[in-house]
């Protein structure tokens, strides 16, 4: 049915699938009614039309006189978001904290995790007995929206709503149906699409559906500020690791193995942003890896903590952080005497640059073993039910029980020969 609203005293009038017009002097032709008929009313919706709850009676006209009468309850209809006095209802306040240490919403529709460090939101209601059944955020820039829900099959991200009990209080569909008898607090968690909440330019508001129909809307108070100040400072650490078992990387700008284990550097970043580029450099060598293509530098690969690799198929990359975030490079070095230590440089879509050393924390360097070592096995030399040496130095056997044992001297170098049971010094 088309909308339509028009002044006081005049109503919009349909009846079935055909619209009667309102003529200019606000009355309704006639109408022919045959046994019954079902009519609709359409008055003026704005905020200001119903200041508080009424009756509404309708009065209708028949052509020969005869007045038939109707009568229905209908709420008020307040301006969204509106508290005019701290004890009427609707959202006392809504606040952008910054990025929090939670990771429950991701870009879908259903509570899924993501791996990323979810943006929180603070809001507080005052209704004395409602239900909530649908919140929705909106943030703005300049040249950007973006909009999250808790509205089932609608293609927007979810809203996490978690209460003070720290318990997620939205169904397995991502819908909520939240009771409110007197205040109530609860953390809206969102996953940044596009990094626009970092934006420091963003806007956001709420908007608030009750079961009963009525909407509240809320600006947000921004305080992300201090919110990325604390979990999202500009902040890189590296520590190198040494040899490992994955093999990702050689010496050639291309994700490919060269059946060599590569060096690990474990690295943890703390900030908001885009990452675009990585680069290590061993400060003894100069030896370069990136993640720039086509530069003849070696590639450097980077996993998370599960080893999935995060580099696209040409080597480079681009993915977001929001707080803090471990992540593992990885690293060609086939020179056992060059282990660092080593420079790394991460570069951000908005132009800043993160460095860190391994020196900082101290390198692990790769300990080279003997090419032969022998040790002892047991505690001390064990019988045997073998007759191989004698009591000269070549072997004879004597009909008796020997010793077996072995023993460890890293102090000479011995030439094994003759099958490995006689040798020389």
């Amino acid at each position: 049915m088309e909308y339509k609203s028009v002044r006081k005293h005049r109503a919009a009038f349909s009846q079935g699938y055909k619209r009667k017009s309102i003529e200019r002097s606000g009355r309704l032709p006639v109408i022919p009614v045959l046994f019954g008929a079902d009519f609709k009313l359409y008055i003026n919706d704005a905020p200001s039309a119903i200041r508080k709850d009424s009756k509404f009676v309708v009065k209708v006209e028949l052509i020969d006189g005869k007045e038939v009468y109707g009568e229905t309850f209908v709420k008020a209809i307040r301006q969204p978001g509106t508290q005019k006095t701290p004890s009427e209802e609707g959202i006392t306040s809504f606040e952008a904290l910054g990025y929090s240490d939670n990771d429950f919403a991701g870009l879908s529709e259903k509570l899924a995790a993501d791996g990323k460090n979810d943006f929180q939101f603070a809001i507080s209601f005052q209704f004395s007995d409602t239900t909530v059944s649908g919140i929705r955020i909106t943030a703005w820039t300049r040249s950007n929206k973006t909009e999250w829900d808790t509205i089932e099959k609608n293609n927007v991200p979810i809203i996490i709503a978690v209460d003070r009990s720290d318990r997620i209080a939205n169904k397995t569909d991502g819908t909520v149906s939240l009771r409110m008898r007197g205040p109530s607090s609860y953390s809206l968690l969102v996953q940044d699409s596009g990094g626009i909440l970092s934006d420091p330019d963003v806007r956001a508001k709420v908007s608030v559906i009750l079961s009963d129909g009525r909407i509240f809307e809320r600006d947000a108070v921004l305080k992300w500020n201090s919110g990325i100040s604390q979990h999202a400072k500009d902040t890189l650490t590296a520590k190198y690791i040494g040899r490992d078992r994955y093999d990702f990387v050689g010496s050639s700008e291309k994700l490919e193995s060269d059946l060599t284990p590569d060096r690990r550097i474990d690295t943890a970043i703390n900030t908001s942003g885009t990452v675009t580029g990585i680069r290590v450099k061993d400060t003894r060598t100069g030896r370069i890896w990136d993640t720039v293509a086509k530069n003849r530098n070696s590639l450097a690969a980077l996993t998370d903590e599960n080893g999935k690799i995060i580099n696209d198929r040409d080597g480079t990359l681009s993915f977001q952080v929001n707080g803090r975030r471990d992540l593992l490079l990885w690293i060609n070095e086939e020179n056992d005497a060059s282990s660092g230590p080593y420079d790394i440089t991460f570069v951000l879509s908005d132009g800043r640059i993160l460095e860190a050393s391994t020196a900082v924390t101290g390198n692990v360097i790769d300990k080279k073993k003997p090419e032969r070592m022998v040790r002892f096995v047991s505690a001390r030399p064990a019988v045997v039910n073998v007759d191989m040496v004698g009591k000269k130095q070549k072997e004879s056997g004597e009909r008796s029980k020997g010793h077996l044992g072995k023993y460890q001297d890293n102090r000479q170098r011995h030439n094994f020969c003759n099958g490995c049971r006689e040798y020389s010094r």
